[in-house]
């Protein structure tokens, strides 16, 4: 495009060349071809200036609104690397990689993402938001079984539901992450992020199960009142399968 422009200019400048020559040499030139062809000259030399100078115009005016359109989606680029790094900064002091998540911090930035940058995608991430509620509910329920019982003895039942919480918590951890450098206006961003929370949502769902069969255990082995030896081993049995099926490599 740059090649174009010059060789107009160099028309140009010919052409003008040209004209001014006429105009100085008149007499001579009208003496010479006569009024007519001098004036056909004349005005055609007018016109091709006109041409050119309107071409070159066009072609001037589609630089600059290419350029002008590279230098807004520079500052969109930049924009979006700023936004992501300070979504990546905030999620770092939500939700630091080592130490204990807080499960109101994890559900509270789902819902944001859910009303905003991924709002596309809100029934999928209200799964999400369900599956930990579904977990308070079975912490709930557990304490309130010792509690009616008496049964401080089995405390560390509790320490177990919450590692399975820490775990739901990790998994979702993971698909803020994606949430914070994925773009909702990239389908295919979209997509991949789609089937990561739905895999996220299969692994929580089967720590949910067995969470679930484990406080039934554990009711059963208060309504027996731990009568035999065999009850004491279903109910240690149940919570290593638990743990064992929550540790990550």
């Amino acid at each position: 495009m740059r090649k174009l422009r010059i060789t107009i200019s160099v028309f140009l400048v010919i052409v003008g060349i040209g004209i001014l020559m006429l105009v100085l040499s008149k007499d001579s030139v009208v003496i010479s071809i006569g009024i007519r062809s001098y004036r056909g000259f004349y005005q055609g030399g007018l016109i091709a200036e006109a041409a050119l100078v309107v071409l070159l115009l066009i072609l001037s005016l589609r630089d600059a609104r290419k350029k002008n359109a590279a230098k807004k989606e520079e500052r969109e680029n930049q924009l979006r690397e700023r936004e992501q790094s300070a979504g990546r900064k905030k999620l770092e002091a939500d939700l630091p990689v080592n130490g204990r998540l807080t499960d109101v911090k994890v559900r509270e930035l789902l819902k944001e993402n859910a009303s905003g940058k991924w709002k596309a995608l809100q029934d999928a991430i209200g799964g999400l938001v369900a599956q930990m509620r579904q977990m308070d509910s079975y912490q709930e329920r557990l304490a309130n079984l010792l509690t009616s019982n008496q049964a401080s003895t089995l405390g560390d039942t509790e320490e177990v539901l919450d590692q399975v919480e820490q775990y739901i918590c990790r998994n979702i951890r993971k698909v803020l992450n994606y949430m914070t450098v994925y773009d909702p206006a990239s389908q295919e961003d979209a997509a991949r992020l789609e089937k990561l929370i739905e895999e996220c949502r299969d692994a929580n769902q089967e720590q949910l199960t067995q969470t679930k069969e484990f406080v039934f255990a554990l009711t059963e082995f208060l309504n027996r009142q731990g009568a035999s030896s065999q009850d004491t081993y279903s109910l240690e049995l149940y919570k290593k399968l638990l743990l064992d099926s929550i540790k990550e490599d």
